[in-house]
């Protein structure tokens, strides 16, 4: 950790508070992540002064402390980064995530076009398992990709393999029936069902969902997305991009007061959309490479197997039949 020591004291915290939100990431504290915290600050020679002030750094300055460093030492702090989240033998989804996006977002290589927002105070319940694309304004390239029915597949298909569901706009209409034909069905259980999930509003509103939603762009689904997070288009780093969850917390304010934080992972795709959306996917496990091995699965495999010596009985006759 030779690298450590041409850091600022501003970057020293960042990289103490990423080190703690990753080891608090699986909700587990682990005897052995704790020794490592304790080193880690004893190696950048913090007092419990500086350590205090950690609880005052969202996770996305925390990142942008650390982006600005030399190259060599990003290099050495994700090597930290890694070794803290694997200190416990086990990486869950949620971890894997929260590292993923510190990484890109630091990374020389990826840094320009992966970034982490915080938002502060937002009421609202956002899954950590859905990844929405969203842009300002109509991005071309976004879409020649993404309206391709090939390429959304496949797309669809890489992010579920590692546990995320695509929320794409124009697929939500399409299922709903109302871009390209369909059945009305789903509409129908949609606008029935409208009044008994949420306050009915504007009545006439809803006697012309179909309509309204017929019309909806993504670009103003954005804005009303901004309008939910409480922030200003600005506040967002790309004109087109997809959004994830990372985690959520709670920083401290000039005043010592708390509030709730959440945290997003923003990685713009305006350009080279197959290859960014591959370079995230790939930094996750593959989930379509387990098999099941119960009921149905294992009697077929163990047909194949010694095992299915044991499940058959020969019986000869005097002919040797």
């Amino acid at each position: 950790m030779n690298g450590l020591d041409s850091l600022t004291a501003v970057q020293k915290r960042a990289l103490l508070k990423i080190a703690i939100e990753l080891v608090k990431a699986d909700n587990k504290i682990h005897s052995k992540e704790v020794s490592v915290l304790d080193s880690l600050q004893e190696r950048l020679r913090l007092s419990q002064e500086e350590l205090d002030l950690i609880h005052y750094i969202p996770l996305a300055d925390a990142t942008a402390a650390l982006r600005d460093m030399e190259a060599s030492a990003v290099e050495e702090v994700m090597g930290i980064f890694n070794t803290i989240m694997r200190v416990d033998s086990e990486v869950d989804f949620e971890e894997n995530l929260l590292l993923t996006a510190v990484t890109m977002s630091c990374r020389r290589e990826t840094s320009s076009w992966a970034r982490i927002l915080s938002v502060t105070d937002l009421d609202l319940d956002i899954p950590d398992r859905q990844i929405v694309f969203l842009e300002k304004s109509e991005c071309v390239s976004a879409h020649t990709v993404l309206d391709d029915k090939i390429d959304n597949l496949l797309i669809s298909k890489a992010f579920r393999d590692i546990g995320l569901h695509l929320f794409y706009l124009p697929n939500v209409l399409k299922d709903l029936g109302l871009v390209g034909g369909g059945s009305d069905d789903r509409f129908g259980l949609l606008q029935k069902s409208l009044g008994y999930l949420m306050p009915a509003g504007d009545k006439i509103q809803v006697d012309s969902l179909k309509e309204s939603l017929g019309k909806l762009k993504t670009e103003s689904f954005f804005k009303v997305v901004v309008t939910r997070f409480g922030l200003e288009p600005g506040d967002f780093p790309f004109e087109a991009f997809l959004l994830i969850r990372i985690r959520s917390g709670v920083v401290l304010d000039d005043e010592h007061a708390m509030h709730s934080t959440s945290d997003f992972f923003c990685l713009d795709i305006s350009t080279e959309v197959r290859n960014r959306i591959h370079t995230f996917v790939s930094e996750f496990g593959d989930d379509s490479y387990l098999l099941p091995y119960e009921g149905y699965y294992r009697i077929l495999f163990e047909s194949f197997s010694s095992e299915s010596k044991m499940n058959s009985e020969i019986c000869l006759d005097r002919d040797y039949h």
